[in-house]
């Protein structure tokens, strides 16, 4: 008996004495998968109008805490920039 043989005999020996796992029925499963309807995804289209939405609500809400005294002075408050005020200066002359 050569090397080989004795080799192919021990793995023969090993491979009769294991259990093997139940083949899974992939057919069935990807046949499955495959007729089943698709899941509606928000896309790129769907995207757009959204964050244009969500964008001009953004703008009406910092356009009425801005418009009204009360609120601004509120937000003014909050972020501790009350009393400050911005000036335009006239531009220095070069040189």
């Amino acid at each position: 008996m050569n090397e080989m043989s004795f080799e192919e005999l021990l793995l023969e020996r090993v491979a009769a004495s294991m259990t093997y796992p139940v083949t899974p029925q992939l057919p069935a499963r990807v046949v499955s998968a495959v007729s089943a309807p698709a899941v509606r995804r928000v896309g790129p289209e769907m995207r757009r109008p959204l964050v244009l939405a969500i964008a001009a609500a953004a703008a009406v809400v910092v356009a009425v805490v801005l418009g009204v005294p009360a609120s601004r002075t509120a937000v003014a408050t909050f972020f501790h920039i009350q009393g400050s005020k911005i000036e335009r200066l006239p531009t220095p002359r070069p040189g």
